[in-house]
């Protein structure tokens, strides 16, 4: 997450790219912190009506775009100054990534795992909060919860991802003979959900949107200045998949609508980054605090909302969106300022938990 853009041999962050980054990891807790069930022994506390079913739908839908754009920028920025196929330049590339996704990976599963093995004990399952978790483990099954974090949902896209950097030297080297071909082929495996391996960790998604952004960068171009002619036409076809996708939401379609949301959304932001209040934006700072959130944002949010409900006990459907409003300012808001102390307290260290 906190790659840098390298271009005419100086490092400058691309503000784009960074925003890119930032709202699609808010666009994940917003997406993780919907809710349709939120049980307190038998009885769901969530208040039917109100159009709280539609709304859950309409947003599961409209933020499936925010992991795939995640691996396209992660294969563009890893591709960002590649100059040739050599050993020292994939070294230096894992060198970095150790340290940006491995480490708080690995640490991020471990404070996880002890926060609901505990939980299971000290807190009556209130990290539950109407997903039932397999908290089951034994400290010596610790290695096994590390490659299939089911208790932190978010750590899944880490995984593949870097599954899908471990073997970037042959899909590089692909990409390099093939180009577009490899590209076109990885779309094909996953548009079409032929591509099911029995092996967690390698998703078709991964490998497609990563190779999508490697080829970018090894073609360059330059995804925060790309202009993409009849883009309100796009708009409009993507609004009209996503009204489809709200009735009929089929694989294909949901699909279709990521590929064709894509350029809006690169384009969109750009428009944004733009505006005085995004230039003012200290993305230092919330480059590696929104990464911070997106890491720990699950184990936050889930017993928190079901605290509120069990506090408020709503009996209007309007609550449901108050909750789930107060839900997500409160988990981003104070995820921010966790990590704000922790900069002041152990400023050489918080890399552990959010990269670098």
């Amino acid at each position: 997450m906190s790659d840098k853009i390298i271009a005419d041999g100086k490092n400058n962050r691309s503000m784009v790219i960074d925003l890119m980054k930032c709202l699609c990891c808010l666009g994940v807790v917003c997406l993780h912190t919907l809710f349709e069930n939120i049980n307190v022994g038998t009885e769901n506390l969530v208040v039917e009506g109100g159009g709280w079913s539609q709304f859950v739908h309409m947003m599961q839908i409209i933020l499936r775009i925010c992991v795939p754009t995640f691996f396209l920028l992660s294969g563009y920025l890893f591709c960002k100054n590649y100059k040739g196929w050599t050993r020292g330049w994939f070294m230096g590339k894992y060198k970095t990534r150790v340290r940006s996704l491995l480490v708080p990976y690995l640490v991020g599963n471990v404070i996880v795992f002890i926060l609901f093995y505990v939980s299971n004990y000290v807190a009556g399952g209130l990290m539950g909060a109407g997903v039932t978790h397999n908290m089951g483990y034994a400290w010596y099954e610790l290695p096994k919860f590390l490659w299939s974090p089911v208790a932190n949902p978010v750590f899944w896209f880490l995984r593949d991802l870097m599954v899908v950097i471990a073997l970037s030297p042959i899909l590089i080297k692909l990409l390099e003979k093939l180009g577009w071909i490899v590209v076109s082929i990885l779309g094909i495996l996953w548009f079409t959900d032929v591509w099911a391996s029995p092996f967690s960790g390698f998703s078709s998604s991964s490998f497609f949107f990563f190779s999508m952004g490697a080829y970018f960068s090894m073609s360059h171009i330059t995804l925060d200045t790309i202009r993409i002619k009849g883009i309100g036409a796009i708009a409009l076809l993507y609004i009209a998949l996503l009204v489809i996708c709200f009735f009929h939401d089929r694989s294909v379609i949901s699909h279709l609508s990521i590929l064709v949301g894509l350029p809006v959304l690169f384009v969109g932001v750009r428009r944004l980054s733009s505006l005085p209040f995004f230039k003012k934006v200290n993305y230092s700072f919330w480059m590696p605090a929104t990464f911070f959130i997106y890491a720990y944002h699950h184990v936050v949010q889930v017993p928190l909302k079901k605290l509120l409900f069990v506090i408020i006990r709503p009996e209007s459907p309007i609550m449901n969106y108050v909750i789930y409003l107060v839900t997500v300012i409160i988990v981003v808001f104070g995820l921010a300022f966790i990590y704000r102390l922790l900069c002041i307290i152990m400023p050489k260290y918080t890399w552990l938990f959010s990269g670098k």
